[in-house]
């Protein structure tokens, strides 16, 4: 395939995605509040899943954008069930700072737990793998979450290059990022970007693919409630 069919048949897994969601979505049982009554309660219901399932959207659409550009030099995939080894996890529990630990690598394996990595990118000419946790960013979470995500974030950090070499992959060089799509970030920069920073980032049109499908979910999920 040319690169514009290639191009086209991520757009479709994308819309097949949203299709999919969407039916999930009609599938969900809703309560009947007794002051909203049955059409406000379902729409409620609606905006409710919604939120929580653009998310997925978004990880899936920044995915199925970097697919498009894919070759046997340039991988793209994601991991559900990264693992996190007790090493890795009790150095980034005792550490003050848990930054500071960033720069070290801990061989990877025996994990006590896992993580879901929305993002991985490999470029083998330049022998570095990336890997990217994806989140609307639409609010700042919590003390208690954010102390969750950096806990994760520098996890990743220090089994990333292991992971990657684990995978037969020739690896010098790593990083980790979080996009917090909206822009409100709940770790500093330069561990988070945001949208306006993808294309650059990647040096690939990556926006205009997600806003496409950021349109299309909405037009399907308004639909529903019009």
């Amino acid at each position: 395939m040319n690169n514009q069919e290639i191009a086209n048949a991520q757009r479709l897994h994308i819309i097949q995605y949203i299709d999919d969601t969407i039916d999930r979505m009609l599938k969900k049982d809703f309560v009947e509040d007794p002051i909203l009554g049955k059409q406000l309660s379902h729409a409620a219901s609606i905006a409710g899943s919604t939120q929580k399932r653009h998310g997925l959207v978004l990880e899936k659409s920044i995915l199925f954008s970097l697919k498009q550009y894919e070759t046997l030099d340039f991988l793209v995939w994601d991991d559900p069930m990264f693992g996190v080894s007790a090493v890795a996890d009790n150095m980034v529990n005792a550490a003050k700072d848990p930054f500071s630990l960033l720069g070290t690598d801990v061989p990877y394996g025996e994990a006590v737990r896992t993580l879901q990595i929305d993002l991985i990118v490999y470029d083998r000419e330049k022998k570095h793998l990336s890997a990217y946790e994806i989140k609307r960013g639409n609010a700042v979470h919590d003390a208690g979450k954010k102390r969750s995500i950096i806990r994760d974030y520098v996890c990743l950090n220090l089994l990333l290059k292991e992971y990657g070499r684990s995978r037969e992959l020739e690896v010098q060089t790593s990083s980790c990022n979080i996009i917090f799509y909206y822009g409100s970030l709940s770790i500093p920069r330069p561990y988070a970007i945001t949208k306006d920073d993808l294309d650059a980032h990647f040096d690939k049109k990556v926006i205009e693919f997600v806003e496409e499908a950021n349109e299309y979910f909405k037009k399907e999920v308004l639909s529903l409630i019009q």
